[in-house]
């Protein structure tokens, strides 16, 4: 490798780190709110809000990586015209294929790095955010009880403890289970204690009696009892997730598994060719963004070219997306996203090789130089 080619790629590497960390960091404070309530309201840690929101960090990553990568494109190769770096490349008898090279070696980096984040941290990460979920849904129980205090924030229960005694023993327990819309359950006991086993949360009553409101009939039982065990595991509602079911596996195991709800398929197999199908995308823009871009050519054709290579952008990046919209609704087309996303590559490598001197498609980044006009 030559040395520009390894200040280019140096030049590449810095500002695409910085750049795509700034948005993710920015993405991720705008999704850290939506879960700042919610995790205020169950009484949990601020490290356990670290802990869940840092788990959307793989999921962000792999959403930005286009966007990022493409505005590193541009500042770079801006830096480099701004700088005069390309025109000295020229004079030293540098063609314009060899200049590409670099952008194309580090779009392969990170298209491959992408499609690891896809395969490997998006499930790993996506499974953790859910466990850590579940734990503070669960730890809430026992971070929201406050003594002398009526509770309503668990589970479609009420609960009234008036304080604990010594080996974690609850005293005089009031609690009104409202899970029913058709009953109503009244709970008294003299004790209880909490209990939690392989994430399984009750409450076990001392002593007590059960008041069971019949509002159809309205009449009620009353029954006494030595223990009682009442469940407060929390049953998390499945709208308004971020991260849902199809997340938890790689790209392989959704497009093969045999195991998936007959209900989920289509937007499983959809998740699956979307999760290769959007880091491709990087390669994609950036191989058609270079042959368009460079090129010397005056200013007024300077802004019509960026111009065309923004509205290609805007043109795949919309087309992917929508895709992955559409297909959830009719799987059949995802063989048009993949020859998309290959054919435009081709087309521009096609355009390079006819005006190429050597008409051997394997010597288009090694043909002999070119003449060029520095204006």
């Amino acid at each position: 490798m030559f040395l520009y080619e390894k200040n280019i790629l140096k030049n590449l590497f810095f500002p695409f780190i910085i750049i795509t960390f700034t948005i993710v960091g920015i993405a991720w404070i705008v999704q850290s709110i939506r879960y700042l309530e919610l995790i205020l309201s169950q009484g949990a840690r601020i490290l356990d809000f670290l802990n869940l929101t840092l788990c959307l960090l793989p999921l962000l990553i792999f959403i930005i990586i286009p966007i990022s990568l493409t505005l590193t494109v541009y500042y770079v190769y801006n830096k480099l015209l701004l700088d005069r770096e390309i025109i000295i490349l020229y004079s030293l008898g540098v063609t314009r294929i060899n200049i590409i090279k670099p952008f194309i070696y580090f779009s392969i980096i990170v298209t491959i790095i992408h499609l690891l984040i896809s395969y490997y941290l998006i499930p790993i990460s996506s499974q953790k955010f859910k466990n850590l979920k579940f734990d503070i849904n669960q730890n809430s129980i026992s971070n929201l009880i406050q003594f002398n205090t009526f509770i309503s924030k668990v589970n479609n229960l009420t609960i009234y403890i008036e304080k604990k005694e010594g080996n974690n023993l609850l005293k005089n327990i009031l609690i009104n289970d409202s899970k029913n819309p058709n009953k109503e359950i009244t709970y008294i006991a003299n004790s209880g204690r909490f209990y939690s086993n392989n994430n399984i949360y009750k409450m076990i009553l001392y002593n007590g009696i059960k008041i069971e409101f019949q509002n159809i009939k309205d009449t009620y039982i009353m029954v006494k009892f030595s223990e009682f065990i009442i469940d407060l595991n929390q049953h998390e509602k499945p709208n308004n997730k971020l991260i849902d079911d199809s997340y938890e596996l790689n790209f392989i195991e959704l497009l093969k598994s045999d195991t998936i709800p007959k209900n989920k398929i289509q937007k499983f197999r959809t998740q699956g060719h979307f999760r290769i199908i959007w880091p491709v995308t990087s390669l994609s823009i950036i191989i058609i963004l270079y042959f368009i871009t460079l090129k010397e050519e005056s200013r007024i054709q300077n802004y019509k070219i960026n111009f065309y290579a923004f509205f290609s952008f805007l043109i795949i990046i919309g087309f992917n997306l929508s895709f992955y919209i559409f297909s959830q609704i009719s799987y059949k087309y995802y063989p048009l996203v993949y020859l998309f996303n290959l054919l435009l590559p081709l087309i521009f490598l096609y355009r390079l090789y006819k005006s190429a001197p050597s008409k051997n498609i394997l010597n288009i980044f090694k043909y002999p130089n070119e003449k060029h006009d520095i204006k």
